[in-house]
C-alpha cells in the first residue's frame, strides 16, 4: 500500500490502514443495512461508523492529504440524520 501514498511509511502502518479500511468497510456494510431494514441500531451505527471515518481521516491527512476526500460521504450522513431526527425515533 505504501507505494500508492505521498510518504514511505512501516509495514504496521500499511496493515493499520488495510485493517481499519476493511473494518470501516465491513461496519459501514452492516449500518446500512440495519438502516435499510428499518432497524434503529442501523441509524446508530451509521452515526458512529461516520465519525471513526472522520476520525481516521483526520491521522490518514497526515500520511496524504487526498484523505480528506473521505470526509464528504460521512459528513453528508450525518447531516442527512441531524435535519431528519425522526430517523433516530424509529
Amino acid at each position: 500500500m505504501g507505494q500508492f501514498l505521498d510518504v514511505p511509511i512501516s509495514y504496521e502502518t500499511s496493515l493499520l490502514l488495510f485493517t481499519m479500511f476493511l473494518s470501516l468497510g465491513v461496519l459501514g456494510l452492516i449500518a446500512v443495512l440495519g438502516f435499510w431494514i428499518s432497524l434503529k441500531l442501523g441509524v446508530w451505527m451509521i452515526i458512529l461508523v461516520s465519525l471513526a471515518t472522520i476520525v481516521f481521516d483526520i491521522w490518514g491527512m497526515t500520511i496524504q492529504g487526498s484523505a480528506a476526500i473521505g470526509f464528504i460521504v460521512p459528513a453528508i450522513s450525518l447531516v442527512y440524520l441531524f435535519y431528519n431526527k425522526s430517523l433516530l425515533k424509529r
